[in-house]
């Protein structure tokens, strides 16, 4: 069972197992925790999370207010905090394997080949990756744009092949989900 339930696609929000919601107060602090959630390995050094997080402040900065921002979260976190984010001198890493992640759910279910799992990715794409996620740094920007392009051709994919799998009488919700992401290619 997960300890931890992380809501990245529409609006932001962290819940524990009792389904009670984690409030994580800062802007940065929830973007940290979208980029280990949604990085290959749930891991990221610290250069690069300084770099993406606080680009417009001098290496030192940067890399202190990365270990107030692992500290607050932490903290935030309350009993679960340590056990969740592990960090070392090189590298920061969040416990994905105890955490129930909507994207990764979504990036899983998004591979299945059958109307069910297509159902179920589409069905967990509740809006837009991280909409309610920016933060006031450039690189952050940048990577926020390329994530969310990532996920919404993902699921632009999903409703296309839901399309050729589905009865005719269920395809409409399909192409309505489809031309709300702003593209219809038939």
């Amino acid at each position: 069972m997960a300890v931890l339930k992380l809501q990245l696609l529409g609006g932001f929000k962290v819940m524990n197992a009792a389904g009670r919601e984690i409030v994580i107060s800062a802007r940065k602090g929830r973007a940290l925790l979208a980029v280990l959630a949604v990085s290959p390995s749930g891991s990221v050094s610290r250069e690069k999370l300084a770099a993406l997080l606080w680009s417009d402040r001098g290496e030192d900065q940067a890399r202190s207010s990365l270990r107030q921002t692992l500290t607050v979260l932490r903290k935030e976190l309350g009993t679960l905090g340590a056990n969740l984010l592990s960090a070392d001198d090189q590298r920061v890493e969040l416990a994905r394997d105890t955490m129930e992640i909507d994207a990764m759910s979504f990036f899983n279910q998004s591979k299945e080949n059958d109307t069910p799992g297509l159902r179920r990715a589409a069905n967990l794409y509740q809006g837009e990756f991280l909409v309610d996620g920016g933060v006031s740094d450039p690189m952050f920007e940048e990577w926020l744009a390329g994530e969310r392009s990532r996920f919404q051709d993902s699921m632009i994919s999903v409703l296309d092949r839901l399309l050729t799998l589905e009865p005719v009488a269920e395809r409409v919700a399909s192409i309505l989900r489809l031309v709300s992401a702003g593209r219809f290619d038939t």
